[in-house]
C-alpha cells in the first residue's frame, strides 16, 4: 500500500513540474520529437509561452535549436512568426544583432524540405501540419566570424555549420571533415586522451556520413595538435576552415542543365548567386556587383547582368542567365530569398529624408529582423571569380523569359515591377545609390549644441533632393535633364 501511495505522489510530482523544459537530442538527425504529448500550461515558463491569451486558444510549438537542443512554446493559434521569433529570442537571451542572422524553417509538406516561415504572416496559414514544429537555423551567415563577439551566436553558427556539412549541404573532402571533426572534439573533450569510447564518440557525433578506422585515426591526429585550445579558440578555426567553402552561407536549390541535362545546384548567399555541379564543384560565382536586375516568370529565374562589366567578367556584359526550375512556386521563393539577400548584405539603409511609396513587394525589406552593421572591408568584399561555365546558357535580354507571352518590361528603373505571374527587382538605383554615399551623422549636425561647420554642398544632389519631395516621385527614377525658364520679369 506504501508501494502505491508513493508511486501515486511522484505522478503528481510530475504533473505539477513545469511541463516546457530544455530537452537535448543527441542524434540531431532532423526527425525532431515533440517534448510534450498533450496541450497542459500548467507550470509552464513564462519565457514559453504568449502573454494575454488565454489557455483555449494557445496552440503548442516545437523548436529545436542549432545545437541539438529544443523547447516548447504556447502562442496564440492565429499568431504571426514574429510573435514566435521574439519569444525564442528572449528565452535564449540572443542578441538583436545574431538574432537578426537567424530565422525559423519548418518542413514543406510536399517535398519534406525545410521552407522559412515569414515572420509578418500567421503560422497558421504557411504550415498545414496539425504539428507546429520548427528549426531555428541561419539565414544569413555570418562573412566574418572572427568579427562576431557574441558567443552564442558564433556557437550556434558552428553547430549550423556541423549540420550542413553532415547532411551534404556544404560539400567537402573527407580531409577537412576529419580536420574540423578535431576542432569540435577539443571543445566538447578537451585535450586528446586514449580512450575505448573515442571512437563511438566519433561515430555519433555528426561529422560524416561514412566513418570508418581511417577516418577516426585521422581525427586522432588533428586532436593530439590541438591540446590547452580553448572551446572559443577552436570555435573560431572552425568557422575560419568553414567560411572559404564552396557553398558556406548559400541556400541552394535544385535544377538541371538546358543542354545536357546535367544536375546543377543554383545557390544564393552573402556573395551573390552560385552554380554547383557535384562533379565540378562551384562552375560559376556571380557576385552582387555584377548583376543589374534579378526576376521570375513562371518556372524561369532570370539574372540580368550590368551592361558594363570589369575584363574578366566581359563575358557577361548585357547577358542574361535563366533557370527552369521545378515549380513557379520554387522559383518565386529562390527569388525572395536572393531579394533578401541583397538587402542584407549589399543595401545600406536609405536616406531617412526621403519618403517612399508604398509597394507591393514592402515585405521584402521587413521578412528579416535587424542588421548587422556595414563595415567598408564587408562591402568591399567581392566572390571569387570563376570561369563562365559554357554549359550555362547566356542569351540576350530579348530572348529571355517566355517571348510569347512576355508581360514585363524588364528596362524599367522602378526597383521592383509586379506583372501576373513574374516580378522584376532592379539591384542598381542610381538616384538611390547617390543619395546613400551621404553619411548619417551629417544629417544630424543641426542637432549639436555647438555651431555646425559649413558643410560643402553637392548642389545636383541637394536640387534632386529637393525636386523630390516636392513633387513625391519615386527615389528610384533618375532625374536625366532640368530646365529653367526664365519668366518675363527676368
Amino acid at each position: 500500500m506504501a508501494i502505491v501511495i508513493e508511486n501515486l505522489l511522484d505522478l503528481v510530482w510530475a504533473r505539477a513540474t513545469p511541463s516546457v523544459t530544455m530537452t537535448h537530442h543527441p542524434s540531431c538527425d532532423g526527425k525532431m520529437a515533440m517534448a510534450i504529448s498533450a496541450l497542459s500550461t500548467s507550470g509552464v515558463d513564462d519565457r514559453c509561452r504568449q502573454v494575454g491569451v488565454a489557455e483555449k486558444y494557445l496552440r503548442m510549438a516545437v523548436v529545436e535549436f542549432p545545437d541539438c537542443t529544443a523547447a516548447t512554446f504556447y502562442i496564440h493559434k492565429n499568431a504571426s512568426g514574429t510573435v514566435l521569433f521574439d519569444l525564442i529570442t528572449k528565452f535564449l537571451l540572443m542578441s538583436e544583432k545574431g538574432a537578426g542572422y537567424m530565422g525559423l524553417t519548418y518542413p514543406d509538406r510536399k517535398t519534406n524540405k525545410p521552407r522559412f516561415l515569414c515572420n509578418d504572416k500567421p503560422i497558421a496559414k504557411q504550415v498545414e501540419s496539425r504539428d507546429w514544429q520548427f528549426t531555428l537555423a541561419f539565414k544569413f551567415y555570418v562573412s566574418e566570424p572572427a568579427e562576431e563577439s557574441d558567443g552564442l551566436t558564433r556557437h550556434y553558427l558552428v553547430e549550423q555549420c556541423r549540420r550542413d556539412i553532415y547532411e551534404r549541404r556544404i560539400p567537402t573532402d573527407s580531409e577537412t571533415q576529419a580536420r574540423l571533426a578535431a576542432y569540435i572534439a577539443q571543445a566538447e573533450l578537451g585535450n586528446y586522451e586514449q580512450n575505448e569510447d573515442y571512437g563511438d564518440y566519433i561515430r555519433r557525433g555528426r561529422f560524416s556520413t561514412s566513418v570508418d578506422y581511417e577516418f577516426i585515426v585521422k581525427i586522432q591526429e588533428y586532436h593530439e595538435g590541438l591540446r590547452d585550445l580553448t572551446p572559443q579558440q577552436v570555435e573560431l578555426l572552425y568557422l575560419n576552415v568553414c567560411k572559404v567553402l564552396p557553398m558556406y552561407g548559400c541556400h541552394s536549390i535544385e535544377t538541371k542543365d538546358t543542354e545536357n541535362g546535367v544536375p546543377i545546384e543554383v545557390g544564393v548567399g552573402g556573395v551573390g548567386i552560385v552554380t554547383y555541379e557535384a562533379t565540378r564543384g562551384v562552375t560559376n560565382s556571380f557576385a552582387w556587383k555584377l548583376i543589374d536586375k534579378i526576376s521570375f516568370r513562371r518556372k524561369y529565374f532570370c539574372v540580368k547582368f550590368l551592361p558594363e562589366l570589369p575584363p574578366t567578367d566581359i563575358a557577361l556584359e548585357g547577358k542574361s542567365v535563366v533557370f527552369k526550375l521545378a515549380s513557379s512556386t520554387a522559383a518565386e521563393r529562390f527569388y525572395k530569398l536572393a531579394i533578401e539577400h541583397h538587402e542584407f548584405f549589399r543595401l545600406l539603409r536609405p536616406s531617412p529624408r526621403i519618403k517612399r511609396k508604398s509597394s507591393f513587394f514592402h515585405w521584402a525589406s521587413q521578412r528579416f529582423r535587424g542588421r548587422p552593421s556595414h563595415t567598408a572591408s564587408s562591402l568591399s568584399t567581392t566572390a571569387r571569380h570563376f570561369d563562365v561555365n559554357e554549359t550555362i546558357r547566356t542569351i540576350g535580354l530579348e530572348e529571355t523569359m517566355d517571348d510569347a507571352d512576355m508581360t514585363m518590361d524588364m528596362s524599367v528603373l522602378d526597383r521592383t515591377q509586379v506583372s501576373g505571374e513574374g516580378s522584376v527587382y532592379s539591384l542598381h538605383g542610381s538616384l538611390e545609390d547617390t543619395l546613400r554615399e551621404a553619411p548619417e551623422e551629417e544629417q544630424d549636425e543641426s542637432d549639436t549644441l555647438l555651431p555646425p561647420l559649413e558643410p560643402v554642398i553637392d548642389h545636383d544632389v541637394e536640387l534632386t533632393r529637393a525636386i523630390l519631395e516636392a513633387t513625391n516621385l519615386n527615389p528610384n527614377m533618375a532625374v536625366e535633364r532640368i530646365e529653367v525658364k526664365c519668366e518675363s520679369s527676368c
